[in-house]
């Protein structure tokens, strides 16, 4: 069983020490897992050449009310190329945006990615995600094609950022799906 534990990031996580802190914790203990690897991924401002109004008009005041995120302030800055970078080993950069708003077409390539590289399993999380490997690893994950956290039984959506596991039967519907929402985990939840 090939498993990959895959990390969005972006250029400005890569240069300002966010990747380094997840290297100098938990991703120090990944050698005890044989079958286990991680990357992070970023993307290199490739435009999608997917039209993107309807996208763009659903993030017109969202808002988390619970943790004080104005969605359409932090999908404001974006769409410009990310400065020159040269990519760690650890580092994948795909042909997609690297900015907020587009994250959902990035784990969408991220998810591509995997497939080429023969993963059977894909635990996708973030750069701001701390991973007990030890209790990831005995989850029970290879038992589901998609699985993760949901806030509430009220909300149907896994929690993106936190993470989930994907399949790699999930991962051949995902890698394909449509994007017809901005916020991933809405997206992945739904195809």
């Amino acid at each position: 069983m090939k498993v990959l534990i895959a990390i969005t990031s972006c250029v400005r996580d890569a240069q300002n020490g966010v990747e380094q802190a997840q290297r100098d914790t938990f991703l120090k203990d990944i050698s005890k897992y044989s079958d286990v690897t991680y990357k992070f991924f970023l993307g290199d401002g490739t435009p999608t050449g997917e039209d993107e109004t309807p996208l763009r008009a659903m993030v017109q005041g969202a808002h988390d009310t619970n943790r004080g995120i104005d969605y359409a302030e932090k999908c404001k800055t974006g769409d410009a190329a990310p400065p020159i970078y040269s990519p760690k080993d650890d580092e994948v950069v795909l042909a997609a945006p690297d900015d907020y708003f587009h994250l959902v077409f990035k784990v969408r390539k991220m998810h591509q990615w995997a497939l080429d590289h023969g993963f059977d399993f894909v635990y996708k999380c973030d750069t701001d995600t701390y991973v007990d490997l030890e209790r990831l690893m005995r989850s029970g994950f290879e038992q589901h094609d998609f699985t993760g956290w949901r806030s509430s039984p009220q909300h149907p959506v896994v929690a993106g950022g936190g993470g989930y596991w994907l399949s790699r039967r999930a991962l051949q519907v995902s890698a394909t799906a449509p994007i017809k929402v901005w916020a991933e985990d809405h997206w992945i939840s739904n195809s």
